[in-house]
C-alpha cells in the first residue's frame, strides 16, 4: 500500500463522522459515526466485545464510553475512566472482527483525545504484538510490565502511555 492510500484511509469530517475503507477486491468507502455511548448501547457494546475477544471480560456499567457505529450498528467502542485531573485509562476498547483494519479503534481514540487533554494509559497482553504495534503507532510508550496480569492465562500485561 503507498503513503498515499495510508494516508487516505482514515478522513475526518465534520468532527465526529469518519470515512471507513473497507479492504475488499473493490474497495467500498462507507461512513462511520462517533458517538457517546448510552445506556441502550450496552448489550449491543457487549456483543462486540464477546465478538472480538470470544468473551465478556468487561461489564458495561457507570464508566463514560464511546461507540463507532456504521450503518447504524454499533462496529466498535472505547471504555474510560479518568484516573486524575489530567489522566485516563482505556478499560476496553474493540472492533468487531468484521470491521477490524478499517479505522475504527484509530478513530474512537482520536475523538477521545480530541475531546481531552493529558496523558492516557491502557494494558495490552504482553502477546498481543499486534495491538502492540498498533498503539505505538498512534504514539503510545511502554511504560512497564504487570506480570500475570490476565487472570484466564497468567499473561502479563504491557503498560502504555500516550501524552496528549
Amino acid at each position: 500500500m503507498g503513503s498515499n492510500q495510508k494516508r487516505s484511509r482514515l478522513k475526518v469530517r465534520d468532527g465526529s463522522q469518519y470515512l471507513i475503507v473497507d479492504r475488499k477486491s473493490r474497495p467500498v468507502i462507507r461512513e462511520a459515526v462517533i458517538r457517546e455511548g448510552v445506556p441502550a448501547d450496552h448489550a449491543p457494546a457487549a456483543a462486540v466485545q464477546l465478538a472480538a475477544f470470544g468473551d465478556v471480560h468487561w461489564p458495561f456499567g457507570d464508566e463514560p464510553f464511546k461507540v463507532a457505529e456504521i450503518d447504524g450498528e454499533i462496529a466498535a467502542y472505547l471504555v474510560w475512566r479518568r484516573t486524575f485531573t489530567d489522566e485516563f485509562e482505556i478499560l476496553s476498547i474493540a472492533t468487531h472482527p468484521q470491521h477490524r483494519r478499517k479505522g475504527l479503534a484509530r478513530a474512537l481514540i482520536h475523538e477521545f483525545c480530541s475531546a481531552n487533554k493529558g496523558d492516557l494509559f491502557l494494558e495490552v497482553r504482553e502477546s498481543d504484538v499486534g495491538a502492540i504495534a498498533f498503539y505505538e503507532t498512534l504514539g503510545f510508550r511502554r511504560t512497564g510490565v504487570r506480570h500475570s496480569y490476565y487472570v484466564n492465562n497468567g499473561d502479563g500485561a504491557i503498560v502504555m502511555k500516550l501524552r496528549f
